[in-house]
């Protein structure tokens, strides 16, 4: 663990179940919510809503952040964002390889001092690759994008659960059940607004300055308490 792990003195009195957004490379902030705002233990249930990787500046040290806290017994469950998606297309030689060269891959190539997606060591992409889609619980659905409502069977639509930005939910198809995503970068303001709907967007858009739209922050959402966290960016 990192040396500005600032001492947490903080009681849980049962488990909590956190949902996370979008990180894009911002391990230092991703790594201060979890250690000095969230105070997580191996109790907790922690969620994470895809995009882990491109755009910001830490992209390796984020996976690498996950897969120890994995293997170290926490309980993490990473859903796999259009990112994920998009870099494990670029393994075929065809346009998707040619749109994430071009348009995403910057980032995360330099932070594993790679140039192509096929120098990954095997381990990330195991990992890129075993990324579910969506987690049922039992009052919400945890998904990058959304479902595809369109359709009799929205669960089996897998392009939507990582591109989806509609908000309409249908409750029926959902067994009565919300979602909580990420994808959309979304100012404060309105997230605190969406928690009162069938749709809780999580992504404040961390990798962007705080300037931006009012955005640059790294959400949690406590779902037993229905508590709101968020870190700015403190990335440099």
């Amino acid at each position: 663990m990192n040396s500005f792990l600032i001492k947490c003195e903080f009681e849980m009195s049962e488990k909590r179940i956190f949902a996370i957004g979008d990180i894009h490379g911002c391990y230092k902030t991703f790594y201060h919510l979890l250690n000095n705002i969230l105070c997580i233990n191996k109790d907790d249930d922690i969620f994470l809503l895809g995009d882990y990787i491109d755009r910001g500046p830490r992209v390796k040290q984020t996976v690498d952040y996950i897969l120890e806290l994995i293997e170290d017994g926490y309980n993490v469950f990473p859903v796999k964002g259009n990112h994920e998606e998009v870099l494990l297309e670029a393994l075929d030689p065809d346009d998707i390889y040619r749109l994430w060269m071009n348009n995403y891959a910057s980032a995360t190539l330099e932070s594993f001092n790679i140039k192509s997606p096929f120098e990954f060591d095997k381990k990330y992409i195991t990992f890129f690759k075993s990324l579910k889609y969506y987690y049922i619980l039992d009052n919400f659905i945890i998904v990058h994008g959304g479902l595809n409502f369109r359709i009799d069977d929205p669960f089996s639509d897998f392009k939507a659960m990582v591109w989806e930005r509609n908000s309409y939910v249908d409750m029926q198809k959902t067994g009565g059940r919300r979602l909580i995503t990420g994808h959309t970068p979304t100012t404060l303001e309105n997230i605190k607004y969406t928690l009162n709907t069938n749709r809780i967007l999580l992504d404040g858009g961390c990798v962007y300055n705080e300037s931006y739209r009012e955005m640059g922050n790294l959400c949690a959402l406590e779902l037993n308490s229905f508590k709101l966290f968020y870190q700015q960016n403190i990335e440099d």
